[in-house]
């Protein structure tokens, strides 16, 4: 009888980049990205989002964002698992200051 092997997991270490660029006193336009390895293949986000202050404690944002992930645990059988997707889409949202 072989058992599935439930323990995958596995981390990885990350260098990145953020900017931020003031278009004008309520708009900010702010981007990102990084990269990692480690008992992933490879790993990397990126976004850029635009970012509006309506008032000393909000603000209201917006972007896309991509993330892609590859991961392969080099096990044969029930044990292998591997994961490689590219995932990106729209973000919105609002930031509350204090």
């Amino acid at each position: 009888v072989e058992l599935i092997d439930i323990s995958n997991n596995w981390t990885d270490g990350f260098v990145g980049l953020r900017n931020t660029y003031t278009i004008s006193d309520n708009w900010l336009l702010l981007s990102r990205a990084d990269i990692g390895a480690g008992g992933s293949d490879i790993v990397w986000n990126a976004s850029v989002i635009a970012d509006y202050t309506f008032n000393d404690w909000g603000s209201v944002f917006f972007g896309i964002k991509a993330l892609d992930y590859d991961y392969d645990n080099d096990k044969d059988g029930l044990n292998h698992y591997a994961y490689d997707a590219t995932q990106y889409g729209p973000l919105l949202g609002l930031n509350i200051h204090w």
